[in-house]
């Protein structure tokens, strides 16, 4: 991955859960 590319949609939303307390879904989604 390259700087200049957003980053996937995956790490976004496992950033979020984690953000959230969903400890087990991110490690799911990530």
């Amino acid at each position: 991955m390259c700087c200049d590319e957003p980053p996937p949609a995956a790490l976004l939303e496992g950033v979020a859960q984690f953000n959230r307390a969903e400890f087990f879904e991110q490690h799911e989604t990530l």
